[in-house]
């Protein structure tokens, strides 16, 4: 046969052995030991940050940390999740791209080139916050708060619906500065807000119509 194929699938080192045979049909063989390597497919995984703030992107396994080092290769079928890390002052509000959403780790399964941004908001830019975490809405703060928590909004106009649905307490204390130091005002909510499990206790705070 001229042009001989052979395919090789699976990942290893191969020996081979070629073996001709002339017209009176004597063989005549050569080997080639540890001859030919097959690796998986590489992909790349780009991550980048987006938003008012700051902070870093970590990788597991290892390999990315942006930072500095943004982009890392993995083979074919590498589970690699990343972690967004928000800096003093900053709050991570969730990804975008490589099929993540939300705040919790991005997990990516390497089939393909990836990517994925990170987007990290000033402190002083979100509306609302419970603690040191800060929220762009009322209701996704309301969703974390736990029993007993205070909620403080800035003295700003929200336009959305807050639905008070859990077995829990809390309060709404509005009106705040960008620093949350100071009550400067009233914080406003341009929506319904119904209450159908729990309590809410508001200060500063009012509806509007």
């Amino acid at each position: 046969m001229q042009n001989p194929l052979a395919v090789y699938t699976g990942e290893g080192i191969y020996s081979v052995k070629l073996t001709a045979t002339d017209s009176d049909g004597s063989p005549n063989s050569l080997t080639r030991t540890n001859y030919i390597t097959v690796t998986p497919p590489v992909y790349t995984l780009t991550v980048s940050k987006s938003g008012s703030g700051s902070g870093t992107i970590t990788s597991s396994p290892a390999g990315i940390s942006c930072g500095s080092d943004c982009t890392e290769t993995y083979t074919n079928g590498t589970s690699v999740t990343l972690t967004a890390a928000p800096d003093a002052g900053s709050t991570f509000t969730g990804w975008s791209g490589g099929g993540c959403s939300g705040t919790g780790n991005c997990v990516i399964t390497m089939s393909a080139d990836a990517g994925a941004t990170a987007v990290f908001d000033s402190s002083s830019s979100l509306p609302v916050k419970i603690g040191s975490t800060y929220y762009s809405t009322l209701q996704a703060a309301y969703n974390d708060a736990g029993n007993g928590d205070t909620i403080k909004a800035q003295a700003v106009v929200f336009t959305e619906n807050l639905n008070i649905n859990r077995n829990i307490s809390i309060t709404i204390e509005g009106g705040y500065n960008n620093d949350y130091t100071v009550v400067i005002g009233m914080t406003s909510l341009q929506g319904q807000m119904t209450v159908s499990n729990g309590t809410v206790t508001a200060k500063d705070f009012v509806l509007k119509k």
